[in-house]
């Protein structure tokens, strides 16, 4: 999925006086209700920290008004998204549904708050999932929140496209011989046959599939019997040894991606795994870090290969010139930390705080 949000023009971006407020979304009529009173609170809430902080009364109906007007149209809140980001200054806003839950949160700083769309988007990653029955083969490329589907001109549509007039030849001698098969050893056969069938079906998806394939991970949505055969026909490297099991054909094309996520979410999870692992053996060598003050001017310079930042966590200080200090007013550091990892190509994780940084 491509990011909602431009990290990098987060960051670089001049200061400005900005409030974001993010929160989870739901669909139905009483949630929807729910839903307007939890944004009204949050603006509250931003309207007391700006108050706090002697802006003028003017300011922070300029600032605030297209938050307000957006409860009045009934179509966005009754959308079928997961989460609500909203970034309001004085001479702009945005309001984005998202496709994944989010804390509630109401920030007034000196630019967006966009950790909590940062992290959900970083426990994410794309791959293709290959749902395959007799009637029907269909390539996908999805991650945790989409599936869009892929054109294969060379993949079969189906078993009978991929072995031609076998298929009919094969109904046509069913008719025939109703009862062949049915005991001994032509029972066996008749497996055989339809084994070696599928593995050529399946040979024919693996090369049909193979040129728009770009060393992603392959999940498999099959039958349960499907699954050996087509690692028996398969050439393509990044197959996922586990997969859906099941018929694809009943299952929603959103179905399909949840189900497949929980095959292939442990994979990209490893990457934060393996990021962590690294940054408690680098520790005391210079290339890894657990203080913020430390991590800040990294992040400056484009040092971080992996931000590790604590869920919930603000500490606010002042960032000018690339100074750092801790500060009552000025910005969130972590959000600036975060922003600044991605703005330089880096990648972030939820957990205790701590840096890997580059040679």
């Amino acid at each position: 999925m491509k990011s909602l949000f431009d990290y990098k023009s987060a960051f670089e971006t001049p200061p400005q006086l900005t409030v974001t407020l993010t929160m989870p979304t739901h669909t139905g009529a009483h949630d929807t209700g729910k839903d307007k009173q939890i944004w009204r609170n949050l603006m509250r809430e931003a309207e007391l920290n700006m108050a706090r902080q002697g802006l003028p009364s003017e300011t922070v109906e300029t600032v605030l008004s297209p938050a307000r007007q957006i409860l009045e149209d009934i179509e966005f809140w009754a959308g079928p998204e997961h989460g609500t980001v909203g970034i309001f200054k004085e001479d702009s806003h945005s309001i984005v549904r998202a496709p994944y839950s989010l804390p509630e949160a109401s920030v007034v700083s000196l630019r967006p708050y966009l950790i909590g769309p940062a992290l959900a988007e970083a426990d994410n990653g794309s791959y293709f999932l290959l749902a395959v029955s007799r009637n029907l083969a269909r390539l996908f490329k999805c991650d945790r929140y989409d599936i869009i589907p892929m054109t294969a001109p060379e993949m079969p549509e189906n078993m009978e496209d991929a072995l031609g007039g076998e298929e009919l030849e094969k109904q046509f001698q069913a008719r025939g011989h109703p009862n062949q098969g049915t005991f001994g050893h032509g029972h066996d056969t008749d497996s055989d046959v339809e084994k070696d069938r599928t593995l050529r079906y399946f040979r024919a998806i693996d090369k049909g599939i193979r040129p728009v394939l770009n060393s992603l991970p392959l999940v498999l949505a099959a039958v349960d019997y499907f699954h050996p055969i087509y690692y028996k026909a398969n050439s393509y490297a990044h197959l996922m040894m586990r997969g859906v099991v099941g018929n694809p054909d009943e299952l929603r094309p959103d179905q399909l991606r949840d189900e497949a996520w929980k095959v292939v979410g442990d994979y990209f999870a490893e990457t934060a795994r393996m990021d962590l692992g690294h940054l408690q053996q680098k520790l005391g060598t210079g290339l890894a870090t657990t203080d913020l003050m430390q991590i800040l001017p990294a992040v400056a310079t484009g040092r971080v290969e992996a931000l590790f930042v604590p869920p919930g966590a603000r500490v606010w200080g002042k960032t000018a010139d690339m100074e750092f200090e801790l500060s009552d007013d000025g910005e969130d550091l972590w959000n600036w930390a975060a922003l600044g990892t991605l703005a330089y190509g880096g990648r972030i994780h939820a957990g205790e705080p701590g840096a890997l940084l580059r040679g």
